[in-house]
């Protein structure tokens, strides 16, 4: 592997077609926007603000399809005019309200002062930028208006936050407005029009460039999604090949560098598990980009083969997919986990009935005595046998001696899989063959272009056929094959079973349960494959001919405004709600009661109730915020309405700390002090960028068009490419470094051939002023902030409790699913989708498959923000004493991991016969009512614990296999019924292997929750209970 200096964001794009065609489009919008300022008729037009043209290049670039950008660029102009309608009312209330006497005074003194003079209205313009028509009543008004529009605005931002570059623009609006108006003794309402102008000016000319250079429709850009999703799916079902030859112990396939040994085997998995991570969290990336463009595809005209109906039908098989490819991340897990030291294999108990001490965890490692505990006397379930198997090292003799260990298994599983799996890989690639030329060819005319469309159709067709045919191979008997090294532990030798371990329910059968466990997967995977084939295959004979679609889902377009995602209100706000929406269930909200008052019914207790929910809003983190927001505008905003600071205000520009400063609030320290450190950095680059695009351009005078165009052409590069491809992460630093250069150039160009009052000069004069009014915005905000302060290390901890409840919700789905069946699950998911009571039931309510693949994905994509917000928690220091990080990091991990385990089980009980289910419904100790009571209430002391930061009790139980093997002990005393170990021929049904992948996936999740407990206890603390341990061992003994 090849190792460069620059990261992969900058390599990847520099070497990519589409990325070079997007950065010469924006870069080109971004320099024309400039070169519109040079001539003089032009930037006498577009007045003082004429840098806005610039500035609004850099903050909404033309780096999408035409009605994004047009909607886009639509909320800019919405929120500019609601700036300016609020600034034009606060004018004319302020001017009904001024003191007409002081008036006439101030009015009188400057005609006095002016009289004789060659330019009076040079003095009166200068007199009025000095504050000497500022009136005490006139300014209270406009800051009464400034600061309720700042709250309803922040409100704007924290409710609905897919409009928030329209609050910000109606921020920036109504400031500018108020900071300004106020000055002025009469009516002036086109304080905004050279703001509007210049915004207008950039809009036409990015308007020109999405049409003309590179155009892209949205239907375009949906199916590259699709087309990069699908790439990564077919990445997933490859890295595989990496799995099953690190887990052998065989060299990896391109890989130079070999090291034998069990260490470099452990190093292989692990590189492996992480491309899987790497490729997962791109999965899901790739999903959400294509969930924010679903809306915009039906709202454009397009030409070509597929409609916005057909691209649309594209987007639940595609989810399955995923969903199931990344299912198979599972094998590599259970090989990591399988390697570990004793110590970190989890200890199973002994039981009461063959033990005469405690049953606690004694030793690191399973012992002989615990496993007959679990399956003495042949009394083993089923799920008894796995959990063994797993974490059990009773049969690791006796896997070496037959040679049936993981690494010996996996040569077979890789050589009896690859067929499939290249398959599917080959599937997919013809899929997005296909899904590329349907995109890439709506205009091709030459008969080459349209056979090789119809060439990549038909190639299609072979690689679906080739699947079904594989799978059906594999599905039909191949997988068998797998059985047969485990043939010789069930061979009988004179009437007596060959292997003591089967009589007791023992079999060393790990390595086949791990192989089953990866083809489950691996079937699940291509059957998803197939499905989205069909629906590819089904388009494409619909559609044969090419044509021009009309919109259809205008009316869909409201719905963007009113639905809340959960990731996106937490990256605007980061507020720590307790449940968003969507992550509390119609179900809850309706069996939710206050506890401390009955329903109202009367008049006067509807009117309280309503006081009371009022007064309980203030107190929310969303009202919170914006009233931090109007105090922090209202400081910033009175000494530019002082007399005596007036002029001093206006002249060094003091509305960009205003603005700087609202950009900045954060509601928590974290993302304030990482928020402080990028846009500091952006601004020190910008800065650097901005001096050396004009002196370089205009040497040291006030420059001519042609030098500044050329040298502002040069630097515009770099800007326009990391405005487009710096890593979110980084974004608001990248866009406050964009706007700096924007603000230097520009403001430098007009103070030198617009002369105006205040002009602040140029270069460095602009660029160490713009330095200080971020420091005065930052730090303004930054105080702001600390009364009362907000700690992101709680909102990380309320983040963790609402990620394990809906964790808790799937699984409670999951297991409703198991032991009632479809009918039963079908009840738990209401019309919206959400889990629901049996009680409201609705005919039309939704798949329990469906919503559990939507729920899904949205807790993977609210996970993976919930680990970059975990480490911009760290940003707020040690004050108070070091913060687990790592505790907390891995808690995110875990919870990764249980989701996996949750699509696996979630796949296994999609292919589950009813026959299968009846027969191990009560042989399944996983599903004994009692333990099902023990680990739904783990889950929700857990969520309880972290929501409120109580400490756990002792008594809870350390294992929920110690509970499992004390419910199932309890069952047998009551029901003696004994269960046989599996015979050759249950082994070898397609049945026991999806049984055995869904009951794996049950123990892993049952692992999982055992961790996040005992992180839960280091985090919040252990309640004890003194005696509790030595009476339980005596009771324990008792029941021997």
């Amino acid at each position: 592997m090849q190792l460069t200096p620059f990261p992969a964001w900058i390599t990847q794009n520099v070497r990519s077609p589409k990325s070079l065609k997007l950065l010469f489009r924006c870069w080109l919008a971004s320099w024309l926007a400039f070169v519109l300022l040079l001539p003089d008729k032009s930037l006498q037009t577009l007045g003082n603000a004429a840098f806005f043209s610039v500035l609004v290049s850099l903050m909404l670039p033309p780096n999408m399809p035409v009605q994004m950008f047009i909607f886009a660029i639509a909320m800019l102009y919405i929120g500019l005019l609601l700036g300016w309608a609020f600034g034009a009312a606060a004018m004319r209330a302020s001017l009904a309200a001024r003191d007409q006497v002081l008036l006439q005074h101030a009015f009188q003194k400057v005609q006095e002062s002016a009289a004789g003079l060659s330019n009076p209205d040079a003095l009166y313009r200068i007199d009025i930028f000095h504050g000497y028509f500022l009136d005490p009543r006139s300014t209270v008004v406009y800051g009464v208006f400034l600061g309720v529009c700042n709250f309803l605005f922040a409100l704007l931002r924290a409710y609905i936050p897919k409009l928030m570059f329209m609050s910000l623009f109606a921020t920036i609006g109504i400031d500018i407005f108020c900071s300004y108006a106020p000055l002025f003794p009469f009516a002036q309402y086109t304080l905004l029009n050279s703001v509007l102008i210049s915004s207008a000016a950039y809009t036409g000319i990015a308007c020109i460039m999405i049409l003309l250079v590179f155009p892209e429709t949205m239907a375009h850009s949906y199916l590259e999604g699709v087309e990069s999703v699908l790439g990564i799916c077919g990445s997933l079902v490859s890295v595989q090949e990496d799995v099953l030859c690190a887990g052998a112990g065989e060299d990896i396939p391109n890989e130079t560098e070999t090291k034998p040994g069990a260490k470099a085997q452990q190093e292989g998995l692990q590189a492996a598990k992480s491309k899987i991570d790497g490729l997962r969290a791109q999965a899901i990336g790739g999903l959400q980009q294509l969930d924010a463009k679903t809306m915009f595809v039906d709202l454009e005209f397009s030409y070509g083969k597929w409609n916005s109906k057909d691209v649309k039908a594209l987007a639940e098989p595609l989810r399955l997919l995923t969903v199931r490819a990344i299912s198979l991340q599972t094998l590599s897990r259970l090989l990591l986990r399988s390697q570990e030291k004793d110590s970190d294999v989890p200890r199973i108990p002994r039981t009461a009935e063959t033990s005469e001490s405690a049953s606690t965890f004694e030793g690191a490692s399973v012992r002989a005595d615990h496993a007959a505990g679990l399956s003495a006397n042949r009394d083993a379930s089923p799920d008894t046998q796995l959990l063994l198997q797993l974490y059990s090292a009773l049969n690791r003799e006796a896997e070496s001696k037959y040679s049936i260990r993981p690494e010996d298994i996996l040569p077979l599983l890789r050589e009896i899989t690859g067929p499939l799996r290249q398959a599917i890989v080959d599937a997919l690639a013809h899929t997005k063959g296909v899904v590329e030329s349907v995109n890439r060819r709506r205009w091709a005319l030459g008969e080459g272009k349209v056979k090789g469309q119809q060439s990549s159709e038909q190639d299609l067709v072979q690689a679906t056929a080739a699947l079904r045919r594989e799978l059906e191979a594999f599905r039909g008997g191949k997988y068998k094959e797998l059985v047969e090294p485990f043939a010789p532990l069930f061979e009988k030798t004179e009437g007596e079973e060959a292997a003591s371990a089967q009589s007791a329910g023992l079999l060393p059968l790990r390595a086949l349960n791990f192989a089953y466990v990866f083809s489950a997967s691996l079937i699940a995977t291509a059957e998803a494959t197939l499905g989205l084939l069909d629906t590819v295959l089904g388009i494409t004979k619909k559609r044969t001919r090419r044509r021009v679609w009309a919109p259809t889902g205008l009316r869909a377009l409201g719905k963007l405004f009113t639905r809340r995602d959960g990731e996106g209100e937490g990256k605007t706000l980061g507020e720590d709600v307790d449940v968003g929406e969507g992550e509390e269930g119609e179900w809850e909200r309706e069996a939710r009661r206050d506890p401390d008052s009955r329903p109202p019914k009367n008049a006067f207790q509807r009117f309280m109730n309503f006081v009371h929910a009022v007064f309980q809003w203030t107190k929310s983190p969303e009202v919170m915020f914006a009233a931090k927001t109007v105090i922090l505008t209202i400081c910033l905003w009175l000494p530019q309405v002082i007399p005596r600071s007036a002029a001093f205000a206006y002249e060094q520009k003091s509305v960009w700390a205003l603005i700087m400063a609202q950009m900045t609030l954060n509601v928590y320290a974290s993302d304030q002090i990482f928020n402080y450190f990028t846009r500091l950095a952006g601004t020190l680059v910008g800065l650097v960028f901005g001096l050396l695009t004009w002196y370089i351009g205009s040497g040291s005078g006030n420059g001519n068009p042609y030098g500044i165009a050329a040298s502002m052409g040069v630097f515009l590069v770099p800007t326009v490419f990391l405005r487009l491809f710096a890593p979110p992460a980084t974004l608001s630093g990248v866009v406050t470094g964009t706007v700096t250069v924007a603000l230097i150039v520009g403001y430098s160009w007009i103070d030198g051939h617009l002369p105006l009052y205040g002009n602040p000069g140029v270069g460095w004069s602009i660029a160490w002023r713009r330095w200080v009014l971020v420091v005065i915005g930052s730090a303004a905000s930054f105080i702001i902030m600390m009364f009362p302060p907000k700690s992101g290390r709680k909102a990380v901890r309320l983040r963790n409790a609402t990620t394990i409840k809906r964790i808790y919700n799937l699984y409670s789905l999951l297991i409703s699913r198991w032991i009632s069946g479809a009918d039963g699950a079908e009840s738990h998911v209401g019309t919206d989708g959400s889990l629901a009571g049996e009680k409201s039931v609705a005919p039309d309510s939704k798949s329990w498959s469906t919503f559990f693949r939507s729920d899904l994905v949205s807790i993977a994509e609210q996970l993976q923000a919930l680990k970059s917000m975990t480490a911009i928690a760290k940003w707020e220091g040690n004050v108070r004493g070091s913060w687990p990080f790592e505790e907390y990091n891995r808690m995110v991990d875990v919870q990764i991991q249980m989701l996996g385990n949750l699509a696996q089980l979630g796949g296994a009980l999609s292919h589950m016969s009813e026959e299968w289910r009846l027969a191990f419904l009560k042989r399944t100790r996983a599903l004994n009512p009692n333990f099902i009571t023990d680990v739904l209430s783990l889950f929700s002391l857990i969520s309880q614990s972290l929501r409120t930061g109580e400490p756990l009790h002792e008594v809870l139980p350390s294992s929920l296999f110690e509970r499992l093997a004390y419910h199932h002990h309890r069952t047998r005393k009551i029901r003696d019924a004994p269960i046989d170990a599996p015979q050759l021929e249950q082994l070898q049904s397609l049945d026991y292997m999806v049984y055995a992948s869904g009951m794996i996936a049950v123990l892993e999740l049952i692992v999982g929750l055992d961790e996040l407990h005992a992180i839960t206890r280091r985090l919040c603390g252990e309640v004890s209970l003194k005696g509790f341990g030595e009476w339980r061992n005596e009771y324990l003994r008792g029941m021997v």
